[in-house]
């Protein structure tokens, strides 16, 4: 969902609330079996478009993108996005790594 912040540009809001525990973003439930296999597919590879995981699920992409955006409020690419700035966050508190080597 967008809402217009102060300056009147758009910020998202975030599928779950932000917090430091990683199963926040993780344990997301819905109603549709479907969009929870997609969920659990996400998690897992943090690589794959959203065409790849409709057609993973005999969706196709428009389709994909409507029951997804319809159960958790926010597209596909967007969560995923989320997903991984969450475990790029996790990376950067609980190891040495470099933020060069977290972002490669």
């Amino acid at each position: 969902m967008r809402r217009r912040s102060e300056r009147g540009s758009f910020d998202f809001k975030a599928p779950v609330e932000p917090t430091r525990e990683a199963s926040s973003i993780r344990n997301v439930v819905v109603k549709d079996a479907r969009i929870q296999r997609a969920l659990e597919l996400l998690q897992r590879n943090h690589a794959p478009q959203s065409d790849e995981v409709a057609m993973t699920l005999n969706l196709s992409p428009s389709r994909f993108r409507h029951l997804f955006r319809e159960e958790l409020g926010v597209s596909p690419h967007h969560y995923l996005t989320w997903i991984r700035l969450h475990r790029a966050w996790e990376l950067l508190e609980n190891s040495f790594l470099r933020v060069k080597e977290i972002a490669g």
